[in-house]
């Protein structure tokens, strides 16, 4: 359990370990997104608001990615209507490609696609009686739902209720910072399909983007949509990654008083 808890809180990035350290166990320390969130004085630091816990799945996501299955499901995996089997396949060739010095054993992928199913479908094997039935935190996302059975799923696309603009605005600005740090825009379909983009990581439509980016623009000065020569892109007057910050910083600002 306790390995897991560390495994966990390193993956989302809400702490580190020191690499340098030779101890088998090495000591872990917040990082500034962690103090951020659950400080004492954070964001949220009793995980009240449902935003938080899409912010923690951005975080899972956007580079580094430690949780290898998750980031090809997210990124790569086209299916409509998959069975878990479909995903485990489609992960063992996703590997096989991309790190095929890395050994990984067809059980310990098999054990991570069992994983994030139950990680984000709710009620996932309810007949089950015993604590693996219970739901995770981030099924409320309904990011993945069942179709027909308990054995058929499918990514939600759309907008979320329970998304809030800002959380969506913010991270693509880290996605900006991230990928072309020198430049005050970014086009709104990198924005959607790259690999690691707010789109394809909250399974976003485009109007669910645009919607969202109006929305934040309403309240700032600093972003806005523009188009040149017929390209839509996200414009922003300073940098990217600190007005993210400034972003989330009046969002759960706003939602204390």
């Amino acid at each position: 359990m306790v390995r897991a808890i560390r495994y966990w809180s390193n993956a989302f990035k809400v702490t580190w370990e020191d690499g340098q350290e030779r101890a088998k166990s090495k000591p872990s320390s917040p990082t500034v997104f962690g103090k951020k969130l659950l400080g004492d004085r954070g964001w949220d630091p009793y995980m009240e608001n449902p935003s938080s816990l899409w912010l923690l799945h951005w975080n899972l996501l956007k580079p580094p990615c430690y949780a290898a299955t998750w980031f090809f499901a997210f990124n790569f995996f086209n299916s409509g209507t998959f069975v878990l089997d479909d995903l485990l396949k489609a992960v063992m060739g996703y590997k096989e490609r991309e790190f095929p010095t890395v050994k990984a054993q067809e059980e310990t992928l098999s054990r991570d696609v069992s994983c994030l199913i139950h990680m984000y479908v709710s009620h996932y094997e309810a007949n089950r009686p015993d604590e693996d039935t219970l739901d995770s935190p981030f099924a409320q996302l309904d990011l993945i739902k069942t179709v027909g059975d308990s054995k058929h799923f499918a990514f939600n696309l759309g907008k979320k209720n329970n998304l809030a603009p800002e959380i969506i605005v913010a991270a693509c600005l880290e996605f900006a910072a991230a990928n072309q740090p020198n430049l005050r825009t970014i086009s709104m379909s990198r924005l959607l399909f790259d690999a690691g983009s707010p789109g394809l990581i909250f399974k976003l439509t485009e109007s669910a983007l645009y919607e969202a980016v109006e929305v934040v623009s309403k309240k700032s000065s600093l972003i806005s949509l523009s188009d040149t020569a017929g390209v839509v892109q996200l414009a922003f007057k300073s940098d990217p990654a600190g007005l993210a910050e400034t972003v989330l910083d009046r969002y759960y600002e706003g939602g204390r008083k």
